[in-house]
């Protein structure tokens, strides 16, 4: 590709036809199929779980509520006569038809975003942005790759401008043109074409700037994604060593307006309550959600897809430059452990993952459902060996299933030399105590001891790329829009419906028990092996500890601002019309609300300020115990954590500013 011509438009426009066609086809084979009376009737009878409301719930907006229950119930009560999934498939649909209705929401608000010039790093980032450090996140659907860090963004008619800062912990980063966005019914989502960062020049400080919108930019040489066509691109940030710092992806509007709160009225909710409701149904029926279910799900039980591109092995699905892919579809009971075994492969990134039927990912933060190149144990004979079990081998690669009595082991390729590598294979499965007799007689053991730790690094190493993910303005924006919507739903409510992150440690929980706290004694002894590298890896994370830290007290000052704003507005209009008593009520409703959210300030365990001084000792212990033969600090290593620091300290000037001008000016009655 010439990058010298006056915009460099990236398109591929032979690749739209085929993959639309192919998709369609697919699609219109699984509905077909599912759709039939004679395939509804082969399903065995089952009972389906239902989500249920809170009895006696009084939200304004109950009756969209209503409707995206009902079709919660409707999606499970399809869901359960496919006749390609199990009985215990069917036990993890309410936790499908959640996520689903979360989907839509978020998806939702992303579009609501770019239309109110809001900021583009706030929903569209997944893993969502409201998870709270050491535990498992709350996820998308379409077997998300833990490795991924994912931004979806739509497009329209305006352009965004994506900068990307390269980081040692990113194996690669690609762009993916789609169909759709998700939402709409009359449109299905799918993948057309894909390239990655090499197809594009670096700005001389070796970041890239590149325009993502339907007009090409002005100037010479200007990298530029022509979107015509398409409703969305999602950009994928793929990890190798979590440890590490990765790539820093930022979107904003070419012309981007000054930050300002974003403020959802109760026509804003309500539209987006009732787009949910409204493609639910029909989106559970896409190519994207059913289609790629049946793909998964109908091959054969305890067997192994054969490698191929994305492209070909799922046609119109997930598609990803030069990505290869495998699957195993395994059925495992209690007790028992499968081993796969798989070549060694020389490639930029390679991984293996757990997702369940409903192409949901199983737990990979707080245990080992997944494993990439950095993170497996490769053996000398020239195979790494895999070993799916919900109970502890005790040696090393064991996928943890978490309960999973059947699912998909994904297995990718990305950036492979040389050919294609030969098939993986299914060794066998055997109760978990005679798994030596599949594996090397030399083959590593590993302790309850040694995975407890590998576990305590692996938490501390996925929020460390977690926090890394946090734009400031689109955090904040994130959070402030779902507290509105958690505000006018009823947090019970909005739980019961659309899900969310369990098991969530506290912020008492991080400051006194040893498996939330980094080994002081560990990283005194890294820093001492290496002072070098040990301390330019700290000064390198500094601005991230600051955002740490920062960000939860720009939006402490936020929230109790908006709440003040609207207090102050609401009591205003109550005394100019001499509605006493409504002034006190007012008054006493907002000294309620700034009281909780002066409670929120200090406790909430994924936005406190005290959390965010944890992930900053977090974040700093990490970068420091993975510093090993970190080079030392160059001139433009400090040039980049100045221009960090400046970017947050704009950022926040921006914020701080909006919130004050709300408080005296913009609260709503």
């Amino acid at each position: 590709m010439n990058h010298q011509q006056s915009a460099s438009k990236v398109t591929r426009q032979a690749s739209p036809g085929r993959a639309r066609a192919a998709a369609t086809a697919a699609g219109a084979l699984v509905v077909a199929l599912t759709a039939s009376p004679a395939a509804s009737a082969a399903a065995p009878a089952v009972k389906a779980p239902s989500i249920l409301l809170t009895t006696g719930a009084t939200s304004p907006f109950q009756a969209l509520l209503d409707q995206i229950v009902a079709g919660q119930n409707t999606v499970i009560a399809t869901n359960s006569q496919y006749p390609f999934v199990t009985e215990f498939d069917k036990t993890l649909l309410p936790g499908y038809a959640q996520m689903s209705a979360m989907n839509q929401l978020v998806l939702g608000l992303s579009q609501y975003n770019l239309d109110h010039n809001y900021s583009q790093n706030s929903t569209s980032v997944i893993p969502y942005q409201w998870n709270a450090p050491g535990a498992e996140p709350y996820n998308f659907l379409n077997s998300p790759n833990p490795d991924e860090q994912y931004h979806l963004l739509p497009v329209g008619d305006k352009t965004d401008v994506v900068t990307v800062r390269p980081g040692p912990g990113t194996e690669e980063v690609t762009f993916t043109m789609m169909t759709g966005n998700g939402m709409t019914k009359e449109t299905d989502w799918h993948s057309v074409t894909a390239f990655n960062l090499s197809e594009f020049h670096a700005n001389p400080d070796g970041t890239y700037t590149i325009y993502v919108g339907p007009d090409a930019p002005t100037g010479t040489g200007a990298n530029w994604i022509d979107t015509s066509g398409y409703g969305s691109v999602l950009i994928r940030d793929t990890l190798g060593d979590w440890g590490l710092q990765h790539t820093a992806v930022s979107v904003a509007l070419e012309d981007q307006p000054a930050f300002t709160l974003p403020v959802l009225s109760h026509d804003d909710i309500s539209a987006l309550l009732g787009q949910a409701g409204d493609n639910l149904v029909d989106n559970n029926s896409s190519f994207t959600l059913l289609g790629l279910q049946y793909v998964f799900d109908t091959i054969p039980m305890d067997s192994v897809k054969p490698w191929a591109t994305t492209t070909a092995a799922i046609p119109g699905g997930p598609l990803l430059p030069g990505q290869i892919t495998s699957f195993v579809h395994f059925q495992l009971n209690d007790g028992e452990a499968m081993v796969v075994k798989v070549p060694n492969i020389d490639a930029t990134y390679t991984g293996a993952q757990i997702a369940n039927a409903w192409t949901g990912t199983s737990a990979y933060a707080t245990v080992t459902g997944s494993l990439n190149n950095t993170q497996a144990f490769h053996d000398s004979d020239g195979y790494t060996y895999y070993i799916l079990s919900s109970q502890n081998p005790g040696v090393a690669n064991w996928i943890n299933t978490s309960g999973l009595q059947d699912g998909l082991l994904a297995l990718r390729i990305q950036g492979l030399e040389g050919d294609i590598p030969a098939n993986a294979q299914i060794l066998g499965t055997v109760p978990v105590g005679e798994i030596g007799t599949l594996l090397p007689s030399d083959y590593p053991t590993v302790s309850a001891a040694e995975y407890a730790a590998e576990i305590q690094q692996r938490i501390f190493q996925y929020d460390y790329a977690m926090d890394q993910t946090h734009n400031p303005i689109g955090w904040v924006t994130t959070n402030l829009e779902f507290d509105q919507i958690k505000a006018a739903v009823g947090a019970e409510q909005f739980e019961q419906i659309f899900g969310g992150q369990q098991d969530v440690p506290s912020v008492m929980d991080r400051m006194t028990d040893a498996t939330w706290m980094p080994n002081l004694g560990s990283v005194i002894n890294t820093f001492l092996a290496d002072p070098s590298g040990a301390t330019a890896a700290f000064v390198e994370n500094l601005p991230l500890a600051l955002k740490d830290i920062e960000l939860p007290m720009l939006l402490a000052t936020l929230r109790m601002e908006m709440i003040a704003g609207d207090a102050f507005k609401a009591i205003e209009a109550d005394l100019s019309s001499n509605q006493f008593s409504q002034a006190i009520t007012d008054l006493t409703a907002g000294i309620r609300d700034l009281n909780g959210a002066f409670d929120q300030m200090w406790t909430d365990p994924a936005t406190s300020v005290t959390a965010g001084l944890l992930n900053a000792r977090d974040d700093l212990a990490t970068s420091i115990l993975n510093s090993d033969g970190h080079p030392a600090l160059t001139a433009g290593d400090l040039t980049s954590v100045s221009d960090q620091m400046t970017e947050l300290y704009q950022a926040a000037q921006q914020m701080l500013s909006a919130g004050m001008s709300y408080l005296f000016d913009g609260g709503v009655a």
